[in-house]
């Protein structure tokens, strides 16, 4: 596997790719979130925020 020196340390080319887009991933994955959430909001209950969770049966 190919090696890079980033900061005097020797990584992968992988770690290369997570290090240079890590800060990408958050408003992306935010954004994907809140269009499904726009799309199954009338069909699915959002538990994180129900307080009594009484009545709902796990699969």
């Amino acid at each position: 596997m190919k090696t890079y020196i980033i900061n005097d340390s020797e990584v992968s080319k992988l770690s290369v790719a997570i290090h240079r887009y890590a800060h990408l991933a958050p408003n992306h994955l935010t954004e994907h979130a809140k269009q499904i959430d726009s799309i199954f909001s009338d069909d699915v209950p959002n538990m994180s925020h129900m307080e009594n969770k009484e009545g709902i049966k796990e699969a």
